[in-house]
């Protein structure tokens, strides 16, 4: 990759895209590169699919055969999950040869990011890149997602394909996602979950466990349905939300069952199934399709509200309580228009920003002065306390009502440092 590809990823994270080998965590790095450097893999992703390893997504009526179109919808389905503006910054975990990185830059135009473990398709995915036309827009770099070498909070968004079930410590994964997301980012995982192995028949169990096995995929066996949801929330992230669209990848899984069909028939009467692993896997998963699901996972980082414990208590302000002991007048509190001193939060500085930032409450009255206001204040500023005492209304008589005159109304007037009773006659 050329010095200058998409700057702002590449040059703020101050990574090269000649890096260090990727470092293994627990590692099963080298069985998902053998797996991926099979002979069957590679003829299988490159005839069928043209290099990408991500299912299709078919909508009711669409033919199974149309395999190019369903691959679309299926990155146009990540994209709108994403839902992030454009210019945003965007990690792929397991970009592959970069046909979803190239396809959301190219129609949702974000940065992308793309890291995977094997050479061979980083160097596909820079010549596709080219190929499309935004070469300035992603930029890919070999590297583990259990160990990713970028700043923290970082990017816009995350997403991975079919990609985390070869991990080998999917919480290891999950919180580095968590570590390089900005507050407020997106999480998208496109990934499997199954069933428990005494809710499925014993065939079915073996079968998923060898495929696990041979496929290097060991978190497969791990997530059970709800088993993501839960490494997700233990990592920090919230709105979590599963969609299971299980039924509409299911055709390519039919056809890619009747074209492995064959083969894998073959290769049982010699006992080479581990040779075509991927055979085996399209027969019996279609097989057993109802102990497992596709899901979209979606999920997003807390943004720290103002004042949080994660907030630095502004310095000014320490000096400025250290000097004066008494309440700030220029300082507002979460608890000042309850007499109270504010100390369960950090304060904060009164004017137009603290206005934006806060909702105020409704006014005692309709049509009377706003809370937190005196007379006469100019729009803007924060009126001072009126320097003469206030009238005492006039006591009550019975003689009112018969000359027609409304009796003056008690109403409290709230403002920061407490609540002053003020007396106003409704006209």
């Amino acid at each position: 990759m050329k010095a200058g590809l998409v700057p702002e990823i590449t040059e703020e994270a101050g990574i090269l895209a000649d890096g260090p080998e990727p470092s293994p965590v627990e590692d099963n790095t080298g069985a998902v590169i053998h797996y991926f450097k099979m002979m069957e893999s590679r003829l299988g992703y490159d005839l069928l699919l043209g290099g990408t390893k991500h299912f299709g997504l078919y909508r009711p009526g669409d033919s199974a055969w149309n395999w190019q179109a369903a691959l679309r919808r299926m990155e146009d389905k990540l994209g709108k999950e994403l839902a992030l503006p454009k210019e945003s910054r965007v990690l792929d975990a397991g970009c592959g040869v970069g046909d979803v990185a190239g396809y959301l830059a190219r129609h949702y135009g974000i940065y992308v990011c793309g890291i995977d473990i094997l050479d061979f398709n980083i160097t596909a995915a820079n010549r596709r890149a080219i190929r499309r036309g935004v070469p300035d827009r992603v930029a890919f770099r070999r590297m583990s997602y259990a160990d990713l070498d970028f700043q923290d909070e970082m990017f816009d968004g995350c997403y991975t394909m079919e990609t985390l079930v070869h991990a080998a410590d999917a919480e290891v994964v999950v919180q580095e996602f968590y570590r390089v997301l900005k507050p407020g980012a997106r999480l998208v995982l496109f990934e499997y979950s199954r069933e428990a192995e005494q809710h499925m028949p014993p065939r079915a169990a073996a079968v998923f466990r060898r495929v696990s096995e041979v496929a290097a995929m060991p978190s497969y066996q791990r997530f059970e349905h709800g088993v993501l949801e839960q490494l997700m929330q233990q990592a920090g992230f919230a709105a979590i939300n599963v969609e299971d669209i299980t039924g509409g990848m299911l055709p390519m899984l039919k056809c890619f069952a009747m074209i492995a069909k064959v083969p894998y028939e073959i290769a049982k009467a010699l006992r080479l199934e581990e040779q075509v692993i991927n055979a085996m896997s399209a027969v019996e998963f279609w097989r057993y399709r109802q102990y497992f699901r596709y899901n979209v996972y979606t999920a997003n980082k807390p943004v720290r509200r103002r004042g949080s414990r994660h907030q630095a208590f502004p310095r000014y302000l320490k000096k400025a309580a250290a000097t004066y002991p008494g309440p700030q007048p220029h300082v507002l509190c979460d608890n000042a228009s309850a007499g109270g001193q504010g100390r369960d939060r950090p304060a904060r500085p009164a004017g137009p920003q603290h206005r934006q930032g806060r909702r105020r409450p409704r006014p005692a009255h309709p049509g009377l002065l706003r809370p937190g206001r005196w007379p006469g204040a100019r729009p803007g500023k924060r009126a001072r306390q009126p320097s003469t005492p206030e009238p005492t209304p006039p006591a009550r008589t019975d003689s009112w009502p018969a000359a027609g005159i409304r009796p003056p109304l008690r109403l409290p007037l709230a403002y920061p440092g407490g609540v002053i009773n003020q007396y106003y006659t409704a006209a």
